[in-house]
């Protein structure tokens, strides 16, 4: 199953990029305030450089040092914060971060239970409402699940040295408080 699943698992992906995309533009992006606050850091990233202080952490608990508690996040996204229409380039993220976690919970689906694996994904975003509606605006929790459900793959595994790599990289990417 396997060998076989992995052009299954992109066809799944392009599928479901362009549904989410669809489905985002319809309801929520352009009104989330929230996508608009994550877009806001790669755009002064861009601007100012990696490094500077927030503008928004001067009051704040992380206004000593460096205050960017989703710091990969926001280095990942500058190259959609780049765009002339910043809507466009956040819902293309929002689009790609979605296939990319609907991929992975396919992959580790259908390496559980074969073929009927596909339909996992689905049915989690039909039947989970909370997950659905967290997952149509750009957050970080999006890269924080793709992460964890890597982690897990990799704790499964038994391969100590790239669970490793996968935590270092999610204390750089996710911070809930």
């Amino acid at each position: 199953v396997r060998n076989r699943s992995w052009p299954n698992l992109l066809v799944l992906a392009v599928a479901g990029a362009t549904a989410l995309a669809q489905v985002i533009v319809y309801f929520t992006y352009g009104r989330s305030t929230q996508s608009a606050g994550f877009a806001a850091a790669p755009k002064i990233y861009l601007e100012r450089g990696v490094g500077i202080d927030f503008p928004w952490t001067r009051f704040s608990v992380l206004r000593d040092g460096f205050g960017d508690k989703e710091f990969l996040f926001h280095v990942l996204l500058m190259p959609f914060a780049a765009f002339d229409d910043p809507n466009a380039g956040g819902l293309l993220a929002v689009a790609i971060l979605n296939a990319a976690v609907a991929t992975a919970i396919a992959g580790l689906a259908v390496a559980a239970v074969g073929p009927w694996g596909y339909a996992v994904p689905v049915l989690l975003f039909a039947t989970s409402a909370n997950f659905a509606i967290r997952l149509i605006s750009l957050r970080p929790e999006s890269l924080s699940l793709l992460l964890l459900l890597a982690g897990a793959a990799a704790a499964a595994r038994r391969k100590a040295a790239l669970l490793g790599a996968i935590a270092a990289l999610y204390a750089l990417s996710y911070t809930g408080f």
